[in-house]
């Protein structure tokens, strides 16, 4: 047996430590004696099966380099077909930091007509489809969904394939009985975001009408957890954190604790504010956090005594690549107007217009285009940077896609590398994403 090389080891106290291990996807809560009897050469078989269970030691004959490349094949070239669809490109809001420029409406009847044709002619090629309901915001247009969703849903069990769906909404027109109809066209995963407390919530996020949005989206999310019995779906909250809301988050958490820590189907995903472009972004200029400064989100929520369910931040760092959505093979972005791209940030870009459908419901693509997304993904970042890097297997040496397509060579690590340590902490006391293990004499 070997010590894994993608280990990273958090001392708690002088009896255990947190160990996060990126290849095997475990967090554990390990019993220091484990360690010692590790350095010291002096494993029982009890030690080893222990060690081994959690990926920090594997057999000798392991290649590490070799599963985590596999594993990002896979998932590049998987055989699903996930469409991130916008039923609408406007929106109700007009948010400080976003990106949209909002020049484009609902999907028309025709246009809605030809991608069910699509669907209709291409599914046959694919193991699955995944839906991701996008804008502008999408429940201004919930007469489009509702159609395509039922197309895409007899298709499928027609097809004898699953379907998956899930919605970025901004939450404003989340009601209960809109929640309720998504819910029977099968949509079940939800992020709605909430940008910290009302009035800093309201200062940025507001109605086209300039009214503030605050009690109405976090009416429709209790509304939701109160009446709603199913637990077939679940919702993030996510909450953008800019220089200004940091000192909030104490406050932040004891609002989402008081409300729905109690309730596992909803989670919160924290995420400092970045510059994704747009003119609006100028407006919080000051507030955006620089990248160096990530860790300071992270590290306020180590410090709260109040758990919440943070399961975002565990996929992020158990699920078996981070790819990014736009260089998997299969994956689309269909505008209203059924023009096809591959990233949601960058619409205006030449190299992200990559086709469109026509009228015959054909997917028409810029084979050069699309493959330079593909082969981009395939080959990652910066290698020589980030070998025997911990986050090796999450990250795959993949700073941003659509950077590196359009030449920009903007090396980033992933967000949270500089918070390991505070998402861990975080995971420390929560048995359902961290496993401890006692020590247990052998006995002979």
């Amino acid at each position: 047996m070997k010590i894994s090389k993608y280990n990273h080891v958090l001392p708690l106290d002088s009896k255990y430590s947190i160990i996060y291990n990126s290849v095997k996807k475990t967090i554990s809560k390990i019993d220091n004696r484990y360690l010692d009897n590790l350095n010291n050469g002096t494993l029982s078989k009890m030690d080893i099966d222990v060690l081994s269970k959690t990926g920090i030691i594997i057999p000798d004959i392991t290649n590490e380099e070799s599963i985590i490349a596999m594993r990002h094949l896979d998932d590049i070239m998987s055989s699903t077909l996930d469409l991130t669809i916008m039923p609408t490109e406007n929106c109700n809001l007009r948010c400080s930091y976003c990106y949209e420029a909002f020049r484009k409406g609902k999907m028309s009847t025709e246009s809605q007509r030809i991608f069910i044709k699509y669907i209709k002619k291409n599914l046959y090629k694919y193991t699955g489809l995944n839906v991701s309901w996008f804008g502008g915001e999408p429940t201004i247009a919930m007469d489009v969904i509702e159609k395509l969703s039922k197309e895409m849903i007899i298709c499928c069990k027609q097809r004898k394939i699953p379907y998956q769906a899930g919605m970025t909404t901004n939450g404003y027109n989340l009601t209960y009985d809109n929640f309720c109809k998504l819910l029977e066209l099968k949509v079940r995963h939800f992020q709605v975001t909430l940008d910290g407390m009302r009035e800093y919530h309201d200062k940025f996020k507001r109605t086209i009408n300039n009214k503030p949005t605050f009690d109405t989206v976090f009416q429709n999310l209790k509304e939701i957890h109160d009446k709603c019995t199913r637990n077939t779906f679940d919702i993030t909250i996510r909450t953008n954190i800019s220089i200004d809301s940091l000192e909030d988050i104490p406050k932040i958490i004891k609002l989402y604790h008081d409300e729905f820590g109690d309730d596992r189907r909803f989670n919160f995903y924290f995420r400092p504010v970045g510059n994704w472009g747009g003119d609006r972004v100028k407006n919080i200029s000051d507030s955006v956090f620089k990248k160096s400064d990530y860790s300071k989100v992270y590290a306020k929520l180590a410090e709260s005594d109040l758990k919440l369910n943070y399961r975002m931040y565990y996929l992020e760092l158990t699920k078996n690549i981070d790819i990014c959505y736009a260089s998997i093979r299969n994956s689309f972005i269909i505008g209203s107007d059924l023009q096809i791209y591959k990233c949601s940030v960058i619409f205006d870009s030449p190299e992200n217009q990559i086709g469109f459908i026509d009228d015959t419901g054909k997917m028409i693509l810029d084979e050069c285009k699309m493959n330079k997304w593909v082969l981009t993904g395939l080959k990652g970042g910066n290698l020589d940077k980030c070998t025997g890097c911990i986050l090796s297997e999450p990250c795959y040496n993949s700073t941003c896609i659509a950077d590196q397509v359009r030449g920009i060579s903007n090396y980033n690590c992933p967000h949270m590398k500089d918070g390991l340590d505070s998402l861990l902490l975080l995971f420390s006391t929560n048995e359902l994403y961290c496993k401890t293990y006692e020590y247990t004499e052998e006995v002979v």
